[in-house]
């Protein structure tokens, strides 16, 4: 699905991609496939010290975390990382694929501002974040996959460049 809307033949950059990153190993084989494109996994558990294809880094992705033009950020369930990922893609005008997580991230401080349902709140918040930094020539694609392992739809947000 990341492939079919965003292309793989650049940076892509996995934002908590765990201890093991599953994800990015898929993308780097594709990469390789194709003979372009580079991919960076981010995550302070990795356990993984050394996987063909991808650059591995034990850290915190931060708003202050060089990112390359053009490169698309993806993460899929990421938790907390969710906000700095948005905030990121805004700020360096990237494109965003995020698999949204079931948790409640939304700061104490932002709490009383939404209702209902753990979840639901989570999602109400992302999208007011999507929303609130959504660059001009940027456009947002929400849908749902089924989640084979637990049930359930996951949400994924898109943030594509517009066409030009």
């Amino acid at each position: 699905e990341i492939e079919e809307a965003f292309g793989l033949d650049r940076d892509v950059i996995e934002i908590g991609c765990g201890m093991f990153p599953s994800l990015s190993r898929l993308i780097a084989k594709r990469q390789q496939e194709i003979g372009k494109g580079t991919i960076t996994a981010y995550d302070p558990e990795l356990v993984t010290k050394v996987v063909d294809g991808i650059k591995l880094i034990r850290e915190r992705f931060t708003l202050a975390t060089p990112i390359p033009k053009d490169a698309l950020i993806i993460g899929r369930k990421p938790c907390e990382a969710t906000a700095v990922m948005i905030n990121a893609a805004a700020a360096n005008k990237s494109e965003l694929f995020l698999k949204l997580c079931d948790c409640n991230h939304i700061p104490t401080k932002n709490e009383k501002d939404y209702e209902g349902p753990y979840r639901t709140k989570w999602f109400s918040y992302v999208d007011d974040l999507v929303e609130g930094t959504l660059q001009p020539g940027f456009t947002v694609e929400k849908s749902e996959s089924k989640d084979n392992l637990v049930g359930g739809n996951d949400i994924i947000i898109k943030i594509k460049k517009l066409a030009r």
